[in-house]
């Protein structure tokens, strides 16, 4: 292995998780190209690739949608960053409070409770009260409230991207080949797979290629090929053109998630189904779709459907789109009670049917009861040249929520690959490990800070 200074890491994929990776590499003194073909784009009639999470996101710090025996671990990490990211009001992070609503009495605690902050159940008379989200024709309600931090994916994304040109972060595009192979011959050191929808075409492909050669049986290092087969979540929102922010108790900023009986919302499987809302500045994001399956090449979804009725709305340049019709009318029933009749969806959509636009994000995980995420290490020799591919994907609906906790294992991974600690330029080096995370972090969220400053 070279020297660290020399060291040069290809982040292949600029999602929430490749940026957010790249920068905390760079931010140590790493030097990092991050190879992306989409780089996030919110411009009006912009191209949204259904498979590009990223662009689909709401995007709540929660850890939904995944399971890890790492995820408080990673969810902790995480929370170190957004807390502080939320003070300046410059990076599109803020801290709200989140309502967790369920009309089954016998709704368990969440495997999160403890890793986030201020999290308490709902008293009865909490319930009951005009500012916490219920449908009108409710018999009863459960549920619980924390702090829950949020991105303004639009402003937040662009804060990143912004800090990362700025710490000597270089963007590329990806070879003009697909596959791992044209990566491993551009001279990089070590590569971090951050590709998630596509990251098992990527590695599949390096065993097709005569110059590649994975060794599974060394130890600490996986083989390159993901023992479990990948699995997708699909997910539909509805993006309301709603410029202003509706707040609940004493002005504070709110976003809920509604789980009401299974005769008004169920899945395929016959499980009760939530619905969510999430307001951000420039739209309201309204969702509460997880259904498993697959695409084929031509994208034609195969797996779970959508129980009872949908409703199809409008789309620019492409043909209606129908989504599970609780996701808009549920919310519109929760909304219009937590407005005071201010916020009546249908109206609104009657007097303008451009106000909702429609869409379908694909989260990806892998097909583990236990394991949905890969942060794991592979070591293969190319061409007589040694390569280290680092795994980073697979975090299906908590992409966001992860992202700083998994970028941070990989930072003591490559720390361990090349036995020479992490430095942040114009600091002393420190020592990866838990008693060094919070020194680590304070030096590495100071620097930015400074740039949302």
């Amino acid at each position: 292995m070279r020297p660290d200074a020399e060291l040069d890491i290809a982040v292949i994929g600029g999602g929430i998780s490749g940026i957010t990776t790249a920068i905390l590499l760079q931010i140590t003194g790493h030097p990092t190209a991050l190879y992306t073909t989409i780089q996030p784009c919110f411009e009006p009639g912009a191209g949204r690739p259904e498979e590009f999470a990223t662009l689909h996101a709401a995007a709540s710090v929660i850890p939904h949608s995944v399971a890890s025996p790492k995820l408080s671990h990673w969810t902790g990490i995480s929370q170190h960053f957004f807390r502080a990211l939320s003070l300046p009001g410059s990076c599109g992070v803020r801290r709200q409070l989140h309502y967790e609503i369920s009309e089954d009495p016998n709704e368990a605690a969440p495997g999160y409770a403890g890793s986030v902050e201020n999290f308490a159940w709902l008293t009865a008379d909490e319930l009951n009260q005009p500012w916490v989200p219920k449908r009108s024709a409710a018999r009863g309600t459960y549920g619980w409230k924390f702090d829950a931090f949020f991105c303004e994916a639009p402003e937040y994304l662009r804060f990143l991207y912004a800090f990362y040109a700025r710490i000597g972060g270089r963007l590329r595009q990806p070879p003009a080949v697909d596959g791992l192979a044209p990566y491993l011959a551009l001279g990089h050191d070590i590569f971090v797979n951050c590709t998630g929808f596509g990251a098992y075409g990527l590695l599949e492909s390096a065993t097709r290629d005569p110059r590649c050669t994975d060794n599974p049986m060394l130890p600490d290092f996986e083989p390159l090929i993901d023992p479990f087969p990948p699995k997708l979540i699909r997910g539909h929102y509805l993006r309301m053109d709603i410029k202003e922010i509706l707040t609940g108790h004493r002005g504070q900023f709110l976003s809920y998630s509604y789980k009401p009986t299974t005769d008004i919302y169920r899945t395929a499987t016959g499980l009760a189904a939530d619905v969510y809302c999430y307001q951000r500045s420039d739209a309201w994001i309204l969702g509460g779709s997880r259904q498993v399956g697959s695409i084929d090449d031509h994208g034609n979804w195969f797996g779970e459907q959508t129980v009872g009725g949908e409703r199809e709305f409008a789309r620019r340049n492409a043909p209606p789109l129908a989504v599970p019709a609780p996701i808009f009318e549920l919310n519109a029933d929760i909304l219009l009670r937590l407005s005071n009749g201010r916020v009546d969806l249908e109206r609104l959509r009657r007097n303008d049917p451009g106000i909702v636009s429609p869409g379908i994000g694909y989260r990806f995980v892998r097909a583990s009861e236990s394991d949905n995420v890969r942060v794991s290490c592979s070591r293969v020799q190319f061409g007589g040249d040694r390569k280290y591919i680092l795994h980073n994907y697979g975090h299906g609906g908590s992409g966001y929520t992860l992202s700083w906790g998994c970028a941070f294992d990989i930072l003591q991974m490559l720390g361990r690959i090349t036995e020479v600690p992490p430095q942040l330029a114009g600091h002393s080096k420190f020592a990866i490990g838990d008693t060094a995370i919070r020194g680590l972090l304070g030096n590495v969220i100071a620097r930015l800070l400074s740039h949302g400053a």
